[in-house]
């Protein structure tokens, strides 16, 4: 009887052991959130290299992108596996579904902003106003993807360039990808100067301003706005 207990205790200790290395390995990305409040959930995700990971619940509809260039192997049902690629600060929108690991291929990390929506696009909340940047300033502002759900831009400023008054209708995240430096004129008031990093990650509410570099290097930004 004693025999058979340390059998079975030797047994699932085996267990308790692969277990949880497995579940070391396939969540071994470092991931912080930086942004949770009624909207989104943002974290900003880590993956080293041969890490066998999945960026996070696939329960809700997300954006993601990605910091570095890289690859991985997507592992599906029953142990066969697919490639998939990205480019240094490529955007990607991807449904919910079942939720998949993947390993990361090459020998550097790799990170990446993971916007999560909580809510579905309404159109009533969710209004185009004709000062959006990306209509009166399509050098600097590009539509990226857009759906019921939420819209992505891209900013690209060069050095020394500026921006006109022009207007983010929505709430948004702003996904630096480089450094800013800027002055910015709110409509109705003097200017300011604001700072970030790269790799940062921000919430803003609806505002009118204006914008200029003024950095001798050229800025690039991810913008992603809630349609709720």
């Amino acid at each position: 009887m004693e025999c058979s207990h340390w059998r079975a205790l030797r047994r699932f200790s085996c267990l308790w052991a692969i277990s949880l290395s497995l579940s070391v390995s396939l969540f071994a990305a470092s991931r912080q959130v930086i942004i949770d409040n009624p909207k989104v959930r943002v974290l900003h995700i880590v993956i080293e290299p041969g890490d066998t990971t999945e960026i996070g619940s696939q329960d809700r509809e997300r954006v993601v992108v990605w910091l570095q260039q890289g690859s991985a192997e997507a592992i599906l049902p029953g142990g066969h596996s697919v490639s998939n690629s990205w480019e240094q600060n490529e955007v990607k929108l991807e449904r919910p579904g079942p939720s998949r690991p993947m390993r990361l291929k090459g020998s550097r990390p790799v990170g990446a902003i993971v916007v999560e929506l909580k809510g579905k696009g309404d159109v009533r909340r969710a209004p185009t106003s004709p000062q959006n940047p990306w209509i009166i300033d399509a050098r600097h502002y590009r539509m990226e993807f857009e759906n019921s759900d939420v819209r992505v831009t891209r900013v690209k400023i060069g050095p020394h360039e500026g921006t006109p008054l022009h207007e983010h209708s929505l709430d948004r995240v702003v996904v630096y990808l480089t450094g800013m430096d800027f002055r910015v004129t709110p409509e109705g008031k003097g200017p300011e100067h604001e700072v970030q990093r790269a790799g940062a990650a921000a919430w803003g509410t609806p505002v009118r301003h204006a914008e200029y570099n003024l950095s001798n290097r050229g800025f690039e930004a991810v913008v992603i706005e809630p349609k709720y």
